[in-house]
């Protein structure tokens, strides 16, 4: 993979981001669940989206895929 394949996925993690962000903050968790989940996917390393994840999952009452998340078996589960 080129530096420049990278950095198209850190874009799109970016732009999921503000979606979730934005989605979370409406209340509509299922739906900011799905664009964090794609944030983790695409920037598996992004600290405050698996956070955050995690603890929209326990907030719908998921709590072992909030565990997932958090010990990074997630993307492993996702592929």
């Amino acid at each position: 993979m080129v530096l420049a394949d990278i950095s198209v996925f850190y874009l799109q993690a970016g732009i999921w981001l503000r979606k979730g962000e934005c989605l979370h903050s409406l209340g509509r968790l299922e739906e900011a669940i799905t664009a964090y989940a794609q944030v983790v996917h695409l920037a598996p390393n992004h600290l405050d989206a698996r956070l955050i994840l995690a603890s929209l999952y326990q907030q719908v009452g998921r709590p072992n895929q909030a565990l997932d998340v958090l010990n990074g078996e997630y993307c492993r589960l996702e592929n």
